[in-house]
């Protein structure tokens, strides 16, 4: 494991509330080389994995995903396709990776905001 990764692993191991479910975030060697995904969502067991050497705009990406996979999921949007999430998760990961200094401002006064 490269110095990178130990320091990226802290927000991998961790689990994320997601339309009032918690999913364990995991960090998983070989994932893309073994299933040719960033990432995968297992709905029964509430799990999101993602390949541990991915950078932190994938990471950022794969989570967003995966999570719309999980609403996906939740709320029966059948009609959503791959290539819509794709465009979504692109996106969203776009929007905040460009607009850093905004979300850790309005998410510091949201914990603020609740006492944590």
């Amino acid at each position: 494991m490269t110095e990178n990764q130990e320091e990226r692993s802290s927000p991998i191991s961790t689990s994320l509330k997601i339309g009032g479910h918690y999913y364990k975030l995991s960090a998983l060697p070989d994932l893309m080389r073994m299933y040719h995904a960033w990432g995968r969502c297992n709905h029964i067991l509430k799990t999101i994995d993602v390949d541990a050497g991915v950078s932190i705009t994938e990471l950022i990406a794969t989570v967003i995903h995966e999570s719309i996979e999980a609403f996906k999921e939740q709320r029966a949007l059948n009609d959503l396709d791959h290539d819509t999430m794709i465009n979504l998760d692109d996106g969203l990961t776009q929007l905040m990776v460009d607009n850093p200094d905004f979300f850790i401002k309005a998410l510091t006064e949201l914990k603020k905001e609740r006492g944590e």
